[in-house]
This record gives C-alpha cells, structure tokens and sequence, in this order.
C-alpha cells in the first residue's frame, strides 16, 4: 500500500464540507447561550435587557445559513466521500434546525411581554440551561466526527463517539421532563388564555431544540454503521 493510500481519509479534504460542517455547529453555542441570557431576563421581566440578546440570537443564526449554504454548495457531487452523502446533509440540516428553534423562542418572546408567574420562574430558567448543555453536547458529537473521519472509524474513536451520542440522549430527556412539567403548569395556571398559549408556544419550540440535537446525533450515529 502506498503512503498516499494510508492517509487517513479526512486529510483528503482540507477544504472540505467537514470543515464547513464543524464551522455551522461552532454557532450553536453563541446561539443557545444568547436564547438562554435573553429567556432568564424576560422571565425577570426585563424586556428591555432581553430584547437585546434575543436580537442577538440572529447574528450567529444567519451566519450559520451562509455557512450551511457554502457547504451544501460545494459539496462533492460525483467523487468519493467518507460518509453517505445523504447522511451528511441530513446531519446538516438537524444542525441547523437547532439554530432555527432557537431563532423561533427569540421571535416568539418578542412578540409579547407575557408576565411568568413567580412559580414558574426558576423552571423556565432551568429549562433553558438544559437546552444549552443539550446543544453543547450536540456539538461535542460533531467534533467527534472530525476523530472518527481521522482515524478511518478506529474502534477507541466509535466507543467514544457513542458516549458522546448517548450523553445528548440524556440531556434530551431532561429537557422532555421539563418540557412535560412546564406544560402542565401553564395549563394548570390561573393566566389569561393568550398567555396560556403564548408561553406554550415558546416552551415548544424550546423543546424542538432538544430533540433536533438529539436527532443530530443520531444521525451521526448512522453515519458510523455504515
């Protein structure tokens, strides 16, 4: 075998859609983090403060759809790639679906100044912490790959990346939990009807965020069963 044979597959695209794969996930972070600062002061009831992070969620959203639309743009078409080309864009697009539904609570919660209940407060916090560390752990499987693609899908990398896998399992079900919880108690609540549904709404799409991490990661888990 020659020594251009045994280069790990990865080196073969220095300037590849994995590249342009991990820049897209590095914006969940800043994505998730501005969402979860603007939901803690809006549930405070500073609208002010919290208008100025939520507008601050669009910035690495749309810079993540730029990112996404160059690599699915120069994304190779008739030459070999690593991993299932249909799987590498459906992981694309879960990422970005996080990006999305973090862009949904922001528009949501500037649409109207809905007083929390005192009760519910501490919740909708929570919430919104366990929905970053749910993207951040997203990401880390994302990064994983990269050690995947690098050492052919070397077995000590595949039982790393299914931890990895299985810790976003675990975050997603934390954020179900709360998710069911905070349901119940708005349905429960003495609010008026449109903040009833208002709320609801926002602590939906929340709720999509973890679940499109979790779906990311699963597809990232197909990826190497192949």
């Amino acid at each position: 075998m020659t020594d251009r044979m045994r280069v790990p597959i990865v080196q073969t695209y220095r300037r590849s859609p994995f590249e342009g794969l991990l820049n897209h996930a590095s914006k969940i972070k800043e994505c998730l983090e501005a969402m979860q600062k603007g939901v803690e002061l809006y549930v405070d009831g500073d609208y002010e403060g919290a208008e100025r992070y939520f507008t601050q969620v669009v910035r690495p959203e749309s810079e993540a759809d730029r990112i996404k639309a160059n690599t699915r743009n120069h994304l190779p078409r008739f030459i070999f790639m690593p991993v299932n080309r249909g799987d590498f864009l459906t992981l694309l697009r879960e990422n970005d679906s996080v990006l999305d539904h973090a862009e949904d609570v922001a528009v949501l919660l500037r649409m109207r100044a809905t007083e929390i209940p005192e009760g519910m407060r501490d919740e909708f916090k929570e919430f919104a912490a366990r929905i970053v560390e749910t993207g951040e752990a997203m990401e880390q499987v994302i990064e994983q790959l990269r050690n995947l693609l690098e050492t052919s899908f070397s077995e000590p990398e595949r039982k790393r990346a299914k931890d990895l896998i299985y810790n976003v399992h675990h975050h997603e079900y934390h954020c179900d939990r709360y998710q069911e919880h905070l349901t119940r108690h708005l349905l429960n609540s003495d609010m008026d009807p449109i903040s009833i549904l208002h709320l609801m709404k926002v602590v939906e799409q929340m709720g999509e965020i973890a679940d499109s991490a979790e779906n990311a990661a699963d597809r990232v888990r197909v990826m190497m069963g192949k």
